[in-house]
């Protein structure tokens, strides 16, 4: 398999196929389903034994869950999100979920939060190129070494076991979704082009053409 990290994409490829297989509005159904339960999660832990101490964390947590909500009711618009959207959804996703797993007093609660971090793992793989999916880990790692060595400070064996289990489901999602591009024939280098006009070959403008009525 050949997973390169190029410039171009294959959000645009698997929003055709997407479309012409009617499999749009289910995703996008799902997509905002997980994001409306990510934006429960804070609000959740204000109530639990996990509520941060001072005001500014709470009022955080409920920015947070805010934020998820907002990102819900993008995916719940008949219009299918640009791939600038997208980015931007994997963005402050990834630092909304960072940022809800340290802020609980206790990190054991960040870590099980820390998860989440797979499902944004396998969208940016599945979607985007390897530096998205490269940003999405990033931020992942430094928060999950953050909470491990919190925790590692009360028990060492449980900070070991939460870490292992975050960056095994992780990597699961990210391999995986990034195999179903590779089988499905979407993970397309910059798009064909014709040689003397510099325009999209018949095959490219057919699927643009496809991806925009949808």
């Amino acid at each position: 398999m050949t997973f390169g990290a190029g410039g171009m994409d294959q959000y645009y490829s698997l929003t055709a196929m997407l479309a012409a297989r009617g499999g749009q509005r289910i995703t996008s159904r799902l997509i905002a389903t997980i994001m409306f339960g990510l934006g429960a999660v804070p609000l959740l832990v204000i109530n639990s034994s996990a509520a941060p101490e001072w005001a500014v964390g709470r009022l955080v947590l409920v920015l947070l869950a805010a934020g998820c909500f907002g990102m819900g009711l993008v995916w719940l618009r008949h219009r299918w999100p640009t791939r600038q959207q997208s980015v931007l959804l994997v963005g402050v996703g990834t630092v909304c979920i960072a940022a809800g797993c340290v802020i609980p007093a206790d990190p054991a609660y960040g870590m099980a939060a820390a998860t989440a971090f797979g499902l944004v793992s396998g969208y940016a793989a599945l979607f985007h190129t390897l530096r998205v999916l490269a940003y999405v880990w990033l931020i992942a790692s430094v928060t999950v070494v953050y909470l491990a060595i919190r925790i590692a400070e009360h028990d060492l064996n449980l900070a070991l076991a939460g870490f292992i289990v975050v960056v095994s489901l992780s990597a699961f999602s990210a391999f995986t979704c990034r195999t179903v591009v590779e089988l499905t024939g979407t993970d397309t280098t910059p798009r064909p082009v014709e040689p003397l006009t510099g325009l999209l070959t018949r095959d490219s403008f057919a699927d643009v053409a496809a991806t925009l009525l949808a």
